[in-house]
């Protein structure tokens, strides 16, 4: 994927951050816009949706920590690829063939874990190729690429969970996004402006470069994830002779919206899925893990996600 840049583009840029991120740290036109779709032509929306989700540093608005803190989370990013994503045909040099070969049944070889791993790298798989076949973005090799190995090293990361259908297509947004926003290299992108934007733009570049997507994109899934994460926990199975399981997390969500928010915002309607006996996680379900993610078209579903993390940071 082809990054944006050049002059004019770096100097967009600049002049959005230097407004909605000012010295004084007064964030307030920033969520002014996030909450009424005034960012739905940013050119940093992904500074904007990092700030939101705690991605940066909290109480830090300058960007030379920001790119501190990125290029910390990029390395660990780099190491848990190295830890997870394992491949015994490299690792096999001076190993005990008695123990790591195919044919071991012992759990912790290498080859168990490869095996263990390529399974979730087929199931996740299979949803990537059925992605927005109408999008030629995700059609992309590359894409597809960043895409597996951000939710193989998350679900490794969150064995519990591990991978569930639906979070790809959060990805999605914010690996699109991300190369949306994705600048030129930092060697080519003070060229022709003054010292003080070319220092900012040295830095914008360092923050948004493409070839660093992938493990943003991890950091922003992993923040995003911790707040819509439970909704796709399994159920708590049941006990023999125990108490029946309480709800998960999602279903508690459903019951929220529908019980206690609807009713305060539309009680007739909240009275007439009563009488029907209509529970909400019949249709809610969908809508609360893909964050309306389904219902709009990709272009104004960012623009909702605008003003769901401002209103979450708020």
């Amino acid at each position: 994927v082809t990054a944006k840049g050049g002059r004019e583009g770096m100097e967009a840029k600049i002049r959005e951050v230097r407004e909605l991120f000012p010295p004084s740290q007064d964030v307030a036109k920033l969520h002014k816009r996030a909450m009424t779709g005034g960012l739905r032509n940013s050119t940093i929306r992904s500074l904007a949706w990092r700030f939101f989700l705690g991605v940066f540093p909290e109480g830090e608005y300058s960007l030379p920590a920001w790119v501190s803190a990125l290029e910390a989370q990029r390395d660990q990013y780099d190491a848990r690829c190295e830890e997870f994503l394992v491949d015994p045909y490299k690792q096999s040099d001076g190993a005990d063939p008695l123990v790591n070969n195919p044919l071991a049944q012992t759990e912790d070889s290498a080859w168990s874990k490869y095996f263990e791993l390529r399974q979730l790298q087929k199931d996740i798989q299979i949803d990537l190729e059925r992605l927005n076949p109408d999008d030629d973005f995700f059609r992309d090799a590359g894409v597809q690429g960043n895409m597996l190995r951000v939710l193989t090293v998350w679900a490794c990361l969150n064995p519990t969970i591990s991978y569930r259908q639906g979070m790809h297509e959060l990805l999605a947004h914010i690996l699109k996004v991300l190369h949306t926003d994705a600048s030129t290299p930092p060697g080519d992108a003070g060229g022709g402006l003054g010292e003080a934007d070319a220092a900012d733009a040295k830095l914008l570049s360092q923050l948004l470069h493409p070839r660093k997507v992938e493990a943003d994109a991890f950091g922003l899934f992993d923040r995003l994830m911790r707040l819509v994460g439970d909704a796709f926990a399994p159920p708590t199975p049941p006990v023999k002779g125990g108490p029946p399981p309480k709800p998960s997390g999602v279903v508690l969500r459903c019951n929220r919206v529908q019980n206690d928010l609807l009713r305060i915002k539309d009680d007739k309607l909240y009275q007439h899925l009563e009488s029907i006996s209509v529970e909400p996680q019949l249709y809610m379900m969908k809508w609360i893990r893909l964050l309306l993610g389904r219902e709009f078209h990709p272009d104004d579903v960012v623009v909702l996600w605008d003003a769901l993390f401002s209103d979450h940071h708020q």
